[in-house]
C-alpha cells in the first residue's frame, strides 16, 4: 500500500514479549503488536484501535502491568491477556489448522481532556509517568491499576508561569530526563527539576489537590551558560552529563555543571538565587560501653554549617562555625558521653567533606 503500516515518529515499546508501536499514516489510532516472542513479525490484524480515528496516538509508555497510549489531549490503559498457545500434540490429534494465537485486550480511557503532544517528555519516576505538554504543565498518572480521570494530577502549579509561552524553537528540542532522583525538563537554555523522593510526589493521594492541582512540590531551575542550551542528559558510569550546544548549533558538548547556586522559582516570573542547603547525618556510632572523647571533621565550607551531636534518644549538642573553602579539620569536645553518638552536618552552599574521624575508649564490663 502506498502508506506506511508503522509510525517512523512514535518510540516502540516492549512487554509482555512483544513490541507495541503507534501506527503510520492514516493508521494512527492503531497500536500494532508483534507475534510474541518475534519482535520483527507485524501484521495488519494484529492491531488495536484506540478511540476517535481523527486523533492520532502520540506516545505509547508503560506504567505498572498496563500500556499507556497518549493522545494529544486524551489519556488511555490498555490490558493484555495473552492467549493458550497449542502444541503440537493437539493439533495433530485434532487434525487442526495451526493458527498464530492472538491476545485479548481492553482499552479504558483515563483522560478526555489531558494527554501528551510532548512524547520526549514522558519519564517513569519511581513506577509513575511524568510528563510535560505544550499547555504549560507537567503531569503524572497517580496508581498503580484502576486509572480513573482522578487519576491524573497537575505538579507544575509552582512554576507554571515559567512553562508558558515557550517558543516554537524551543518547543522541538524539548525533553524530559530522570536525574538522580529528579524528574528533569529541558526546554532551551533552562533545566527544570522536580523531586521525586519526597512524600508529597510519592504520597499524591493523601494530600488535598485543588482541581488535581498540586501545589508545594520542590522545584528547582538550573541555566545553561551564556549562549547555550540544554539538548540531553547522558549516564554513564554512574555520573550524569549534560548535552549542551551553542545557540547557532554549530558546537555540541558534554558537561558537568557546578555551581554555587540554585535558581528557585518566585512568585513572579523572575527568579531567585539561593545556596543549596545540605545535610549529611551518621548512624549512631558505638554502643552502651562506648565511652565518647571527641568527634573530627575534615571538611572544606564555605559558609555557615551547623554540627549536631546526637544519641539514640535526642540530640545532645550544637554548634555552628563557618568555613573559608579550604579543608580543614573541626574538633568537637564530647566530655566523656557514655554511649554511642551519631552526627549530622547541616548548612548551606559548597560542602565536601573528606573524613570523619571518633575516638572513643571502651568501659570494662
Amino acid at each position: 500500500e502506498a502508506y506506511e503500516l508503522l509510525s517512523r515518529n512514535a518510540k516502540p515499546i516492549s512487554f509482555d514479549s512483544r513490541i507495541f508501536i503507534p501506527g503510520g499514516e492514516n493508521r494512527g489510532n492503531k497500536i500494532y503488536y508483534s507475534g510474541k516472542n518475534k519482535p520483527l513479525y507485524f501484521c495488519e490484524r494484529n492491531s488495536i484501535p484506540v478511540g476517535d480515528t481523527n486523533y492520532d496516538l502520540t506516545a505509547l509508555s508503560l506504567q505498572s502491568r498496563y500500556v499507556i497510549a497518549f493522545k494529544e489531549k486524551e489519556l488511555y490503559r490498555l490490558s493484555v491477556t495473552e492467549s493458550q498457545d497449542v502444541s503440537r500434540e493437539d493439533l495433530f490429534l485434532n487434525n487442526s489448522i495451526y493458527e498464530m494465537p492472538v491476545p485479548t485486550y481492553k482499552i479504558t480511557r483515563i483522560n478526555d481532556c489531558i494527554g501528551c503532544d510532548m512524547p520526549t517528555t514522558i519519564i517513569n519516576c519511581g513506577n509513575r509517568l511524568v510528563w510535560y505538554h505544550s499547555d504549560g504543565a507537567v503531569y503524572t498518572l497517580y496508581g498503580s491499576n484502576l486509572y480513573t480521570e482522578g487519576s491524573v494530577y497537575e505538579l507544575s502549579s509552582d512554576i507554571a508561569p515559567h512553562l508558558k509561552n515557550i517558543g516554537y524553537d524551543d518547543k522541538k528540542r524539548v525533553f524530559g530526563a530522570e536525574f538522580d532522583g529528579f524528574y528533569l525538563l529541558g526546554i532551551g537554555n533552562m533545566l527544570y527539576l522536580m523531586d521525586t523522593r519526597v512524600d508529597g510526589f510519592r504520597y499524591l493521594a493523601g494530600h488535598k489537590a485543588a482541581n488535581k492541582k498540586y501545589s508545594g512540590l520542590p522545584w528547582f531551575i538550573w541555566k545553561a551558560p551564556l549562549g547555550t542550551q540544554f539538548v540531553w542528559v547522558i549516564n554513564c558510569g554512574g555520573n550524569g552529563y549534560f548535552l549542551l550546544r551553542t545557540s547557532s548549533g554549530s558546537v555540541y558538548y558534554l558537561a558537568e555543571l557546578s555551581g554555587e547556586t540554585d535558581l528557585v522559582p518566585s512568585r513572579s516570573e523572575d527568579f531567585e538565587e539561593i545556596l543549596p542547603e545540605f545535610s549529611f547525618s551518621t548512624p549512631i556510632i558505638g554502643d552502651s560501653l562506648s565511652y565518647s572523647q571527641r568527634l573530627s571533621v575534615t571538611a572544606a565550607v564555605k559558609n555557615d554549617v551547623t554540627l549536631t551531636i546526637e544519641d539514640s534518644n535526642a540530640a545532645l549538642k550544637a554548634f555552628s562555625f563557618k568555613g573559608d573553602g579550604k579543608m580543614r579539620s573541626y574538633t568537637v569536645p564530647l566530655q566523656h558521653h557514655i554511649g554511642g553518638v551519631g552526627l549530622t552536618l547541616s548548612g548551606a552552599g559548597n560542602f565536601i567533606l573528606k573524613a570523619l574521624t571518633y575516638e572513643e575508649n571502651r568501659i570494662k564490663p
